[in-house]
């Protein structure tokens, strides 16, 4: 471990397949206005129709090689894994700098902690299944 070049992080976010769509150029120009960092990935939103998975997807990378704790010697990628009854997972792949656990785990958290609170400038949300006391919560009848 302390010769390898960090430490692997690998998580997967499935969203929900409802949150997916395609983004209208006014939704486009928002998200650029909100996250400046998706302006310069989609300069030329003349050609394609961009979807939110495929803006989401550039901007997490983007974010992840900018991080300063990620190493960027290492591979450095997100991606759309095989669509599953819990919807779509989309991976984040990459090393940490620090090989330091406490760090490591620190580092993974922080990532998965910015990428889920961005989710919905990009109009996705994340796939939960309702617990069974959840789902009495919501189904328990007013007193």
């Amino acid at each position: 471990m302390q010769e390898s070049s960090g430490r692997r992080i690998k998580r997967a976010i499935y969203l929900d397949f409802d949150s997916i769509r395609l983004l209208s150029q006014d939704e486009l120009t928002a998200l650029g206005q909100a996250l400046p960092e998706v302006a310069a990935l989609i300069q030329d939103t003349t050609a394609q129709r961009w979807s939110n998975v495929s803006v989401f997807r550039r901007y997490a990378e983007t974010y992840l090689k900018a991080h300063p704790q990620v190493n960027s010697d290492c591979l450095c990628m997100v991606r759309e894994l095989a669509p599953t009854q819990y919807g779509l997972p989309v991976e984040l792949y990459c090393f940490s700098r620090d090989k330091r656990w406490v760090q490591y785990e620190h580092l993974q958290a922080d990532v998965l902690d910015h990428v889920l609170t961005v989710m919905p400038y990009f109009g996705l949300r994340p796939y939960q299944v309702i617990s069974s006391h959840q789902n009495e919560i919501n189904h328990k009848k007013p007193e």
